[in-house]
């Protein structure tokens, strides 16, 4: 009867950590870096860009930086939202973790005003440092939609 009890409270426990997972809402991707981006608390001018990583180990580091665009949908095509100014990014290297996740905070009302109702998605760069000192660009996209 110990046994039982003991492996029951194993098991719950697993059951317990495992619902806990930083990943919980977070769709798997089959991408060579591992990195998924996820739209999280959107308003008409702002949101929370989630970046996930897992399942690759690097022999580098992932970045990023404040530099993003935003696209909206057209007859179904992706089209670049045009600026309301000219904008200067800052050269910053935000890392990506090794199987965490990071959020980055956008607030875009200064560059494209607020957003009419209809479907977009931001774009953010990520950059592959290998230890050997060359670098990958990719770029990732998280959509949304503005009710």
């Amino acid at each position: 009867m110990k046994r039982i009890v003991a492996l029951v409270c194993v098991w719950l426990c697993l059951l317990v950590v495992g619902g806990c997972s930083p990943f919980t809402g977070i769709p798997k991707t089959d991408d060579e870096w591992g990195i998924v981006l996820v739209a999280k608390d959107v308003t008409p001018t702002s949101m929370t860009i989630v970046c996930a990583q897992r399942g690759v180990e690097p022999d580098g580091r992932w970045l990023s930086g404040e530099y993003y665009r935003l696209e909206t949908l057209e007859n179904g095509e992706w089209v670049r939202l045009k600026p309301l100014k000219d904008n200067v990014w800052l050269a910053v290297g935000w890392t990506v973790r090794v199987n965490d996740i990071v959020e980055w905070e956008e607030n875009w009302e200064w560059l494209y005003g607020p957003l009419s109702p209809g479907q977009y998605r931001i774009v953010k760069k990520i950059l592959y440092s290998h230890e050997t000192d060359d670098y990958e660009e990719k770029e990732y996209f998280a959509e949304f939609t503005i009710e």
